[in-house]
C-alpha cells in the first residue's frame, strides 16, 4: 500500500520587524568585533613592551660583545634605558597610527566600545593604564631614568647611556601628551563635556591631541570649554602632571647632566 505524500504546508514569513531586529543585532556584533584590539589601552602596552624587550635584550648583547662578556653592574641601568625608551616610542608609534586614522564617527565608536565596564574592568584599567595612570607611571619612569646617575655616577662616562636617559625623557614627556589625548577623546565621547570652538559634535583625535598639547606646555585648554565638573576635574590631574614633570623632572635631568660634566 503506498501512502500519500502530506501536503507541505507554506513557509510562514517572518515579520519585517523580526528581520530588522535580526539584521540589527548582527550588525552591532559585527561592529563590536571590528573594534581593534590595540584600541584598548591595555593591549598597546602589552604591544610596546615587547618591542621594549627586543630593545633592551639587543642592548646587553652590544654591550657583553663590546666588553668581552664583561656585565658590569651599569649593564642593567643602560638595558633599562633602552626598555624605556623603545617601550616609550612603540607605545607612540602604535597609539597615533591606530586613533590618527580614524574619521571622526568611527573614532567615536571604538572610544565608546574599548571603554572598560564595571567595576573590575575600571580596576583593571585604571591598575594597567588610563591617560592620568599612563602619565604619572612615565613621570616615575623619567625619575628613575634621571636618579639611576646619582646610583651609577659611572653612566655619565657613557655617551649611549646618556642618549638613552634623555631619550627617556623626552619620550615619556611625549607619551604624557599622546596618553591624555586619547583620554580626552575618550571622556568627551562619553559625556560629550568639551566644547569646540567651531562647534562639531564629530571630532577627529586631533582636536584631542591639540587640547593635550595646550594643557602640557601652557597649563591652559586655549579656545575649548569645559562644560563639567568632571571635564575640570580632568584638565587640572593633567596641569599638576604637566607641572611637575615640566619643571621638577626636567630640572633634575639637567642638574645632574651639568655636574657630572663639571
Amino acid at each position: 500500500m503506498v501512502r500519500a505524500p502530506l501536503p507541505r504546508l507554506p513557509a510562514r514569513p517572518y515579520p519585517a520587524s523580526m528581520s530588522t531586529h535580526e539584521t540589527a543585532s548582527s550588525r552591532g556584533s559585527e561592529t563590536t568585533a571590528a573594534v581593534p584590539r590595540a584600541a584598548f589601552d591595555v593591549t598597546r602596552l602589552a604591544l610596546a613592551s615587547g618591542a621594549g624587550a627586543v630593545s633592551a635584550a639587543i642592548t646587553a648583547v652590544i654591550i657583553l660583545v663590546a666588553r668581552d662578556g664583561d656585565a658590569s653592574s651599569d649593564m642593567a641601568a643602560t638595558c633599562l634605558f633602552a626598555f624605556s625608551a623603545a617601550w616609550s616610542i612603540a607605545y607612540l608609534v602604535h597609539t597615533l597610527r591606530l586613533f590618527g586614522r580614524l574619521p571622526a564617527d568611527r573614532l567615536r565608536q571604538v572610544l565608546r566600545d574599548s571603554t572598560p565596564r564595571g567595576r573590575f574592568g575600571s580596576l583593571g584599567a585604571i591598575i594597567s593604564g588610563t591617560g592620568p595612570t599612563i602619565a604619572v607611571q612615565w613621570s616615575l619612569i623619567a625619575v628613575a631614568a634621571v636618579l639611576a646617575f646619582t646610583v651609577w655616577p659611572s653612566l655619565l662616562k657613557e655617551p649611549v647611556t646618556v642618549v638613552f636617559s634623555i631619550l627617556v625623557v623626552a619620550a615619556s614627556w611625549a607619551v604624557t601628551i599622546v596618553a591624555y589625548g586619547v583620554h580626552y577623546a575618550r571622556f568627551d565621547a562619553e559625556t560629550e563635556g568639551l566644547d569646540f570652538p567651531d562647534g562639531k559634535a564629530a571630532r577627529l583625535f586631533i582636536d584631542y591631541l591639540y587640547l593635550a598639547v595646550q594643557v602640557q606646555t601652557t597649563f591652559s585648554t586655549s579656545d575649548i570649554s569645559l562644560k563639567s565638573s568632571a571635564a575640570r576635574s580632568l584638565v587640572t590631574g593633567h596641569t599638576l602632571v604637566s607641572f611637575a614633570f615640566n619643571t621638577v623632572i626636567i630640572a633634575m635631568l639637567i642638574t645632574v647632566l651639568f655636574l657630572g660634566n663639571s
